[in-house]
Parts: structure tokens; C-alpha cells; sequence
């Protein structure tokens, strides 16, 4: 079972949470706000940290392919960043804001707006290592096992040859098994254009012409 799908997604929305309870908050200059934000922000560290630890666990025993483990590995490291940048925007609510400057302020909000971007482009990446490249997918590492299997069946071999880099640019899309590929239509539903007359109708077309 898979963790880190479950734990990231308390991580995403309590991040973007507050940062609109930080917008909320200098909009309207309410303590209120204030408040929520730095709980929010709390809540976000922890949660965070829960994704940083699921994934990494998930990271040692996933089933990926080549692009996959690539695009997962990039989204390892942003996961990690994000991270940092979240705990660091929580002690400055909660510690470091009376003793820092004023001017800390500007750059805490500038680490906000990165967070976020940055939060975004990870999501969408460990989006794609799931729905383009089928890492972690059960049903997807059946199929390839399957694959294997039947090749070394089909050339009588023990082990399958490493791919060399030319097999690697042929195999740059990953294709996910589909046993829909093909479906039934009922003949009557067909349209045939330009079909040929049928012996008799033609007679019946010819004296139609003599009669007029």
C-alpha cells in the first residue's frame, strides 16, 4: 500500500489554505486571519513532513519504468524543497517574526509565492509519473510481467537481453494495455454509400422511365 498518495494531498491543501488566509490577512489587516494562517501553516509543516517520509518509503519499493523513475526521481528533490520551504514559513510565524526585521517580512513573502509555484509543478509531475508512465501501477507491472514472460517463451530464453540505448529512444512512450481496443457493431447500423441495385429493383426502375 501506497502512503504517499494518501498523505500529499493533506500537504497540498493546507499550504494553499494558507496562503489565502496570508492574503486574507493583508488584505484586511485582521488578527483573525493572522492567526489562521499561522496555525495553518502548522498544520501544513506536518503534513508535509508525513508526504517527505511516505514517499521516500514508497520511493525504495515502487514499480516504475526508465521515464518514469526519471520524472519521479525530479519530483523527489521538489517534494524535499517544498518541504524546507514550508517549515521555514512556519518558524517565522511562529518564532523568528519579532526578532527578524520588517523587511524579513518581504522576503517571506516571496518564499510564499515560490512555495506555491513550486508546489504546483510537483503535484503536476507526480501526476504524470501516475498517469503517463503508469508508476506504481499494479495493473501496468502485471502487463509488463506478462510481456516478458510471452517474449521468453516466444525466442526460447532464460533472461531477456538489457535494452540498449537505441531500444530506449524506439520505447520513449510508454503504451498502457487496453483490452477495449475493439468493440462490436451491429451490420444494420452501417451505412454503405454509393451500394449498387439489386436485380430486382432494376426492372421496376425501368418501367417507371417507360412510363413517363
Amino acid at each position: 500500500m501506497y502512503l504517499h498518495s494518501i498523505a500529499v494531498h493533506f500537504a497540498v491543501a493546507l499550504f494553499v489554505v494558507a496562503m489565502i488566509c496570508e492574503a486574507l490577512t493583508q488584505f484586511t489587516g485582521k488578527r483573525f486571519w493572522k492567526l489562521v494562517t499561522k496555525y495553518q501553516l502548522a498544520a501544513a509543516a506536518v503534513s508535509a513532513l508525513l508526504a517527505v517520509i511516505t514517499g521516500f518509503s514508497d520511493f525504495s519499493s515502487i514499480w516504475a519504468t526508465d521515464f518514469g523513475l526519471s520524472n519521479l526521481k525530479t519530483h523527489l528533490v521538489m517534494g524535499v524543497v517544498f518541504f524546507l520551504i514550508v517549515q521555514i514559513m512556519a518558524n517565522y510565524r511562529f518564532f523568528m517574526e519579532k526578532m527578524l526585521p520588517p523587511k524579513a517580512f518581504t522576503a517571506y513573502l516571496v518564499v510564499g509565492g515560490v512555495g506555491l509555484g513550486l508546489l504546483l509543478g510537483t503535484a503536476h509531475l507526480g501526476k504524470t509519473c501516475v498517469f503517463r508512465y503508469g508508476t506504481g501501477v499494479d495493473v501496468v507491472m502485471v502487463n509488463r510481467n506478462k510481456m516478458e514472460e510471452y517474449l521468453k517463451r516466444l525466442y526460447r530464453l532464460e533472461n531477456l537481453p538489457d535494452p540498449t540505448a537505441e531500444d530506449s529512444l524506439w520505447a520513449y512512450e510508454f503504451s498502457p494495455y487496453n483490452d477495449t481496443l475493439y468493440t462490436q457493431t451491429d451490420s444494420a447500423d452501417i451505412h454503405i454509400p454509393n451500394q449498387p441495385e439489386t436485380e430486382s429493383e432494376q426492372p421496376q426502375k425501368h418501367l417507371d422511365n417507360e412510363s413517363h
